[in-house]
């Protein structure tokens, strides 16, 4: 797994920095490739994985690279309906008195070397004045939608979805989250790229905390750092004025040996150590899968009771894991799970 490991990450190199890196190794036989592209698929990665191969010499048998260049041609397509959809409903938005700017996606990509071959997600849409007016909006077209703690969702009916955010980020510490909204409602930073940088990695430590993540959003990360224009004073002071200084340095440190970004960094990557191991293994672990897994495994359980009862063991044998990396934001997530969970319970009883 480590071989194939490195290969995606040397590909992602040659894809996302276009450098002139050789490949050392033996050849790649045919079921190497396809293991590799699997990889890729799990780490939302392949538009990266086939620049980089394509910015060399090597090359698959040709009925696999045929179908990932038609693979390829797929996700450009499908990025331009999805950046063509965002900006039609952040238009229906204006017309309506609610202003909006969307987060990530289409976003995020225009600081990647091919903003199209960035793997597609659904549309993150930041309401920024006006979320009040959204529920009635959503009504007289009557579009159904779905809300939780993190906003509405909508879906286009077949495999679309926008998730409409009355807020840019958050953390689980209440204190620090208090720090961070400051900072969203700040013109000194709330429209900056050192604040959505922030962001990225605050929205990256949730998801560390709860089923992971994979190494899109870490190059996210790379792709700014490398391509954005950024105040590194200015992000490190938000960085650790938020509470996510050490994580960030973490994640720097995961960036500089895999990704290898030649650029200095807001803070002093950590490149080694015990949560250093976490970090990565949850990266390259967890993925994009976990969640999936955990749903199919708990949908199997039988009576709720011993549902909640996995679940509630799950998270707390997770989060003491990875209590290291992130103290205080990992007792707060319990403290939120918990939280929402006896607010369903309760919900659920008060409606029978």
């Amino acid at each position: 797994m480590a071989d194939i490991e490195s290969l995606l990450f040397y590909f992602i190199r040659k894809g996302l920095w276009k450098t002139d890196e050789a490949y050392t190794g033996p050849a790649i036989p045919r079921e190497k490739w396809i293991r590799l592209f699997e990889l890729a698929r799990e780490q939302a990665v392949t538009g990266l994985l086939i620049d980089g191969i394509s910015r060399t010499t090597m090359r698959p048998d040709s009925d696999i690279w045929d179908k990932w260049i038609a693979h390829l041609l797929h996700i450009e397509q499908t990025n331009k309906a999805i950046s063509k959809y965002g900006l039609q409903w952040q238009e229906s938005l204006k017309e309506n008195g609610i202003s909006s700017k969307i987060f990530k996606g289409s976003s995020v990509a225009t600081w990647y070397p091919e903003p199209l071959h960035r793997s597609y997600g659904d549309i993150d849409m930041v309401i920024t004045s006006g979320y009040d007016r959204l529920v009635k909006l959503l009504r007289s077209k009557g579009i159904p939608y779905k809300q939780d703690s993190d906003g509405l969702t909508i879906s286009d009916g077949k495999w679309l979805s926008i998730e409409f955010h009355p807020r840019m980020e958050y953390v689980y510490n209440p204190f620090a989250n208090k720090r961070l909204q400051r900072l969203c409602g700040d013109p000194e930073y709330s429209d900056s790229n050192e604040l959505y940088f922030a962001c990225l990695i605050t929205h990256l430590q949730r998801h560390f905390l709860s089923y992971g993540i994979g190494l899109k959003a870490v190059c996210d990360l790379a792709a700014m750092l490398y391509f954005a224009e950024l105040d590194r004073q200015k992000a490190a002071r938000i960085l650790k004025h938020i509470g996510i200084g050490y994580f960030s340095r973490l994640l720097f440190g995961f960036i500089d040996l895999h990704i290898g970004v030649a650029t200095d960094y807001p803070l002093l990557p950590i490149r080694s150590g015990r949560n250093f191991g976490l970090l990565r293994d949850v990266i390259l672990g967890n993925g994009y899968r976990l969640k999936t897994d955990r749903m199919e495994a708990t949908s199997r359980i039988r009576p709720a009771f011993f549902r909640i009862l996995s679940n509630s063991l799950f998270w707390t044998r997770r989060e003491l894991r990875l209590y290291p990396v992130s103290p205080s934001e990992t007792l707060c997530f319990l403290g939120h799970m918990a939280k929402r969970r006896v607010k369903t319970i309760f919900n659920r009883n008060k409606n029978i």
